[in-house]
């Protein structure tokens, strides 16, 4: 197929997705089905939420993004109501960002806030389509099967369907990945301070300023790096110290997500292969044998872009960096992170399947077993967000 062909597959995939997200769409409550407002909580939603119309979750407890939402109507956290909305405010409080940005496009107005926080995942998601394609250009069917891997994945997909900040996670760490390479170290550490804001883990991105290209002497090169990497954490340290007067001792709870490596992973693996044996291949297990299988050749993969570059040196090393970090992320994380259909590993490990694919992307001889071995989280992505399955 020829380029413009191949543009052309890009583009529907994109139609695709935007033909999924309208099916959401809903007369009476506009997009608000994203956000899994649960409707056995709704006393204890904000009065103010309470009194616009908005959709329920009828079957389940709803989903994180309730929480961040309710967060926006009041994002400065005065309103001591907002601490009954959510389940742990002072750890709740930390991903306040993409709660400022849905204030700030809802213009502050609350019926605005509901439909710009429940819809600015799916504009994270299109702004991420056209940044992967500097990495996966729409050139041949490897490249696209590269791209489409990452925007069509279990993790960025039930982002946007639940609401959550991993999906625009990923896009700030792009930006970060793209300043870093190009020799821009103090522009990704911004990007990277301004994404802990999101999440926490976000800061792990910082790894890529190791590799600034920075001239001059060994004490410049480490002052420089010393002052970006303090860029990193600023935004987070002034955010925390704000929460810390509202909160006190309170914002250090909600962590306890790291533990003994690979213990969360081996209960998934145990878990899984029980299921397996008592059911058969239900849509619950293949969804689950998916993800790991997933995970399984993104390590592979990552395996095989690093020792080809330590060979070659050729391909993108903030992205195999990124990719290593979150890596061992996953590999530490406990097991309520790996609980579930599939889990929330495929968000929180989201930056090292987007490493692996643009790292694979560089390596033309890159096996086609090992690009479909990293992208198998397409199955459980399109199962959750496209089908309603899981």
């Amino acid at each position: 197929m020829a380029p413009r062909l191949w543009r052309l597959a890009y583009f529907a995939t994109i139609v695709y997705f935007l033909a999924i997200v309208a099916s959401y769409y809903s007369r009476a409550t506009g997009f608000t089905v994203f956000l899994g407002l649960p409707a056995n909580s709704h006393s204890y939603e904000l009065p103010v939420v309470q009194a616009i119309p908005h959709a329920h979750d009828e079957v389940g407890g709803g989903y994180d993004g309730q929480f961040y939402v309710q967060m926006a109507i009041d994002p400065l956290l005065r309103d001591p109501g907002i601490d009954h909305a959510m389940d742990n405010p002072g750890y709740r409080a930390h991903r306040i960002l993409f709660s400022w940005t849905a204030w700030l496009l809802g213009l502050g107005q609350p019926a605005w806030i509901l439909q710009t926080y429940a819809v600015q995942n799916v504009l994270a998601w299109l702004l991420l389509a056209w940044v992967m394609c500097v990495w996966c250009p729409p050139r041949d069917g490897r490249t696209f099967a590269l791209w489409a891997g990452v925007m069509l994945t279990h993790g960025l997909l039930i982002s946007v369907r639940n609401a959550v900040p991993d999906g625009p996670s990923i896009l700030l760490i792009a930006l970060a990945v793209w300043a870093a390479d190009r020799g821009r170290p103090w522009l990704s550490a911004l990007v990277t301070g301004i994404a802990g804001l999101a999440r926490e883990t976000n800061v792990l991105a910082g790894v890529v300023l190791l590799q600034s290209g920075t001239q001059g002497s060994l004490v410049r090169r480490g002052l420089s790096l010393g002052g970006a990497g303090l860029l990193c954490l600023l935004p987070f340290a002034i955010w925390f110290d704000y929460l810390r007067s509202i909160y006190q001792s309170d914002v250090f709870s909600g962590g306890g997500h790291i533990t003994i490596p690979l213990s969360g992973l081996w209960w998934k693996l145990r878990a899984t292969t029980d299921a397996t044996l008592a059911t058969g291949l239900t849509l619950g297990t293949i969804a689950n044998i998916a993800s790991l299988t997933a995970f399984a050749g993104q390590t592979a993969g990552l395996l095989w872009c690093t020792r080809r570059w330590f060979r070659a040196g050729s391909g993108s090393r903030s992205w195999l960096m990124v990719a290593w970090v979150f890596l061992l992320l996953g590999l530490v994380a406990h097991r309520v992170v790996w609980e579930g259909t599939p889990g929330a590993f495929t968000r929180v490990t989201l930056p090292l399947a987007a490493g692996v694919n643009a790292a694979l992307a560089s390596a033309p001889r890159a096996p086609w077993w090992l690009i479909v071995a990293a992208n198998l989280g397409v199955i459980s992505g399109l199962m959750a967000f496209a089908a309603g399955w899981i």
